[in-house]
């Protein structure tokens, strides 16, 4: 093969994987320094490279380049400076300023998250003019939902409603004007109320009615505290009324002089101008007593009366109250009578006064009797339990009945405690510690069983001896032997 110079090689312009390059290995020495590549090779190998020399730079800005970010990532550097990087999870990194130059931006994905405190539409476009219907619009197959500005109007406009959170208001120049349940504010432009939603009082309330000053117009509300209405009772109040009522009134009329007509009561023709007296029919009273004779619709209201005795039955209808008041009848007690009676019940009170702190108590028939509560009566067990100030003593030939429980449902314990203890079928007591007490589970035996192995640390009383059976003191117990004690152990 003859000697040719590389310019006169033809060129390659769309090399293949397989094609061949001449390199010279510098690792090498000698006629192994000579060696071959191919062009895929060569580009899948480049060197790893830095931030501040990239793998792939340029003539005379060798720090300016592409290079590896990592396994599988890689480094876009200018200057050295990294200025994007793509993780080998695919996240793109632009750590400087970024600009997007077009007409539409798309960014498809699921959450779009911006840290930015302020987000510019419309940057730079010009006045007011110029950037109407900038805002937000979202896109929805049932029409959007825009957030515009419109320059017409000069105003925020929204296409759909404005729901509030609950609790949350409208504010104007940082005063409420608007929440769920009030209105704060004049309407300079309102010409008239279509509907006005009100709330029923139906409390024992005076409330101010609302008038206008005019027939029509843009007019403020206005009450007067001379007229006033209670939603409870139906009471409407007012100092004075000009012009005639119509319909029926009641009431009391401070400035009527007397009535239209007269009007006649037992005969005796009222007006209102004077004071009348009503002569009581022959028969009706005798002294200060109805006579028997009066039935109950020839009286239907009495007066106040300095006594009255009734010489039969007294009822009084729906369930009135029978009141008796204090000495300056500012106040009283009574007696009323339930909602709804099965059945007549009359109650006989007893012939005398009872002791101090006894009750009244029924035998079921009506007939009541003085009676004491159980429960005071010193000569009697309290039921609910309670304790003992005195002795106790139990004159009988029958059993008296400890509490009886299992080792695991032992009380708290405290000196003085005694039960029977089901699980080792022994009485037992307490002190500083549970233990057994002679008698039970052995019968009449004679033996005396104790616990093989002491496991609560004890301290024997003063002047006491005690006795255990080769016993066995666990770890860590202490049997404390003071002066004048003595412990035995057998």
């Amino acid at each position: 093969m003859a000697n040719r110079k590389i310019s006169e090689f033809t060129a390659l312009t769309a090399p293949a994987a397989t094609d061949v390059l001449p390199i010279i290995d510098q690792s090498e020495s000698g006629a192994d320094k000579n060696k071959k590549i191919t062009f895929e090779d060569l580009l899948s190998n480049a060197p790893a490279g830095s931030v501040g020399a990239p793998s792939f730079s340029f003539t005379g800005d060798n720090d300016t380049g592409l290079t590896q970010s990592g396994a599988n990532g890689l480094l876009l550097a200018t200057g050295g400076v990294a200025r994007l990087t793509i993780s080998s999870a695919g996240l793109v990194t632009i750590p400087g300023d970024f600009t997007v130059s077009g007409t539409t931006t798309t960014v498809d994905t699921t959450t779009l998250t911006v840290k930015d405190k302020n987000i510019e539409i419309a940057k730079g476009t010009g006045n007011d003019a110029a950037v109407d219907g900038a805002g937000i619009t979202v896109d929805s197959t049932d029409g959007d939902k825009t957030w515009n500005w419109v320059d017409s109007t000069d105003a925020w406009t929204s296409s759909e409603h404005i729901d509030l959170a609950s609790g949350k208001v409208l504010k104007v120049a940082g005063t409420q004007v608007l929440s769920a349940t009030q209105y704060t504010g004049n309407a300079a432009t309102a010409t008239a109320v279509t509907n006005l939603t009100v709330a029923a009082e139906s409390t024992d309330t005076s409330c101010s009615v609302l008038f206008a000053t005019a027939a029509s117009g843009s007019l403020p509300a206005k009450t007067a505290t001379t007229l006033t209405f209670n939603s409870n009772t139906g009471a409407l109040t007012a100092t004075t009324f000009v012009g005639a009522l119509t319909g029926a009134v009641t009431g009391n009329a401070s400035t009527a002089t007397a009535l239209a007509t007269a009007r006649a009561i037992n005969g005796v023709d009222f007006d209102g101008t004077a004071a009348i007296t009503v002569t009581a029919a022959a028969g009706t009273l005798t002294g200060t007593e109805l006579k028997s004779t009066v039935v109950t619709s020839s009286l239907t209201s009495v007066g106040t009366l300095s006594s009255l005795t009734v010489g039969g039955n007294a009822t009084i209808n729906a369930q009135g109250d029978l009141r008796l008041a204090d000495s300056d009848s500012s106040n009283y007690v009574g007696f009323q009578a339930p909602g709804t009676v099965a059945s007549n019940v009359i109650w006989t009170l007893p012939s005398a006064d009872g002791s101090a702190g006894q009750f009244l108590k029924t035998d079921g028939s009506g007939a009541l009797s003085w009676a004491t509560d159980a429960t005071t009566d010193s000569s009697k067990m309290p039921l609910a339990g309670g304790t003992f100030t005195g002795s106790v003593i139990h004159n009988y030939t029958d059993a008296i009945k400890v509490p009886v429980g299992t080792t695991g449902q032992r009380p708290t314990g405290a000196a003085g405690h005694f039960r029977y203890n089901s699980t080792t079928g022994k009485f037992e007591g307490y002190t500083d510690e549970w233990g057994e007490i002679a008698g039970g589970g052995g019968g009449e035996s004679g033996l005396i069983q104790m616990a093989q192995t002491l496991s609560t640390s004890t301290t024997l009383t003063t002047n006491y001896n005690a006795f255990s059976v080769q016993p066995t003191v666990a770890s860590g117990v202490t049997i404390t032997v003071p002066s004048g004690a003595v412990w035995a152990i057998i």
